[in-house]
């Protein structure tokens, strides 16, 4: 009976066959290793500091506007319900208008006897 030896990938492929060569290969790939390792958690610290800031960061803001709704609901101007339209603030002068194009403003002038300046 013969026997065949198959050798897959064609020949200088698989391990290195010297001693040093192996020391050399097992170097470089605990290198690349803890390299691989080392950008990871670099990679990954970063991206957490961006998820810590940007979660303080609305944090605060969510402190901020109920601060500020809370203040509001104290001094009793919430802006909703039908008891805000009653509410009158005194800083707020109301009153209607009329958009008057100028050739009306003119007309109007002219009509009540004034010379439109």
């Amino acid at each position: 009976m013969q026997q065949y030896r198959i050798q897959i990938g064609g020949p200088g492929s698989g391990s290195p066959r010297g001693i040093v060569a192996r020391i050399l290969f097992s170097i470089v790939a605990v290198v690349a290793l803890v390299a691989a390792a080392f950008l990871g958690a670099v990679f990954f610290l970063a991206a957490l500091g961006f998820f810590l800031v940007g979660t303080a960061i609305l944090a605060a803001r969510i402190w901020w506007a109920k601060r500020q709704i809370e203040k509001a609901m104290k001094q009793g101007k919430t802006g909703t319900g039908p008891e805000a339209t009653s509410r009158r603030r005194e800083d707020v002068i109301e009153g209607e208008y009329s958009v008057v194009s100028e050739r009306e403003r003119k007309r109007r002038a002219e009509r009540d006897g004034q010379d439109g300046h």
